[in-house]
């Protein structure tokens, strides 16, 4: 049985305590102003935690042991089930490996690989949860470092994942930013993914302009991005589905409206269990 998340926000809370709405999982992040607020929330509804605040990514190895403890305590603590690491690398990141790169015949996205191999089997052996790679956005017009292209290669992802022998956590907004800029279908995209190692789906809406492209702001999702997602549960269904729009504070308002939230949450809820239902009287059927 699938289970449901939504990202914290003060709406979501009143929605849940009104009994309109109900969900497995309230998304939250264990840094900043949210770690004086997760015992509270908890009465809500159980966790899933998704951050430290320490850019925990897959390509960035600085992380020391007392890291890892105090995410083992959040994460043994509030029973989140497990984390997802961004599929990231950044140019900083593997600075330290400029003169091999730059060799005549270099094979780069080999030793990207070879690197986030080394920091993947780090949270592997430290954590006691199950580690998931989550596909991260690329666009060349974000103002903020962006990860390396070679790394959201759907195919790069998915040999990641495998010889790192982790789950997969599919951001969908994620997918369509970088299959924009990568000037690939995004359905082409999504079928290279690991999706047979998909545990979660996280979903929210993206923005198109003639000058950026896709960008990823977490909006509402549009049909197109229902129709996506349906197809993409017909491939195969995960652990949990979370809804990644809302978020605290008035500067977010925008993407934090109340009627939104309830009726994308309980549209999602009602397509997941319609194909569930339609999966097992399949697989009924063919055993009848």
């Amino acid at each position: 049985m699938v289970k449901f998340g939504c990202n914290y926000s003060a709406e979501l809370l009143n929605l849940v305590q009104e009994d309109k709405l109900q969900i497995d999982y309230i998304k939250i992040g264990a840094f900043g102003p949210f770690e004086d607020i997760l015992e509270e929330t908890k009465e809500k509804a159980p966790l899933l935690i998704h951050g430290f605040g320490w850019f925990e990514d897959a390509g960035t190895d600085h992380l020391e042991a007392s890291h890892f403890e105090h995410m083992n305590h959040m994460l043994n603590k509030f029973e989140s089930p497990h984390l997802g690491v961004h599929c990231a690398l950044f140019r900083k990141d593997v600075e330290h490996l400029r003169p091999v790169l730059e060799q005549e015949g270099a094979d780069a996205a080999g030793i990207y690989m070879e690197h986030m191999l080394g920091v993947v089997g780090r949270y592997k052996e430290a954590l006691d949860v199950p580690v998931l790679l989550e596909n991260i956005d690329y666009s060349p017009f974000y103002n903020r470092e962006v990860t390396l292209p070679e790394v959201v290669d759907p195919g790069f992802i998915a040999d990641l994942c495998e010889k790192a022998d982790v789950g997969f956590l599919l951001d969908l907004s994620h997918a369509k930013v970088s299959a924009y800029h990568l000037g690939m279908d995004i359905y082409d995209y999504l079928e290279q993914l690991p999706l047979e190692r998909m545990k979660e789906i996280h979903l929210s809406g993206t923005h198109c302009s003639r000058k950026y492209g896709e960008e990823d702001v977490h909006d509402a999702l549009t049909e197109k991005d229902y129709e996506l997602l349906e197809w993409i549960l017909e491939q195969k269904m995960p652990e949990v589905v979370t809804l990644e729009y809302g978020w605290p504070g008035a500067d977010y308002a925008w993407r934090t409206h109340r009627t939104l939230i309830h009726s994308q949450m309980t549209k999602i809820q009602s397509m997941v269990r319609d194909i569930e239902w339609y999966g097992s009287v399949g697989e009924e059927e063919v055993s009848a």
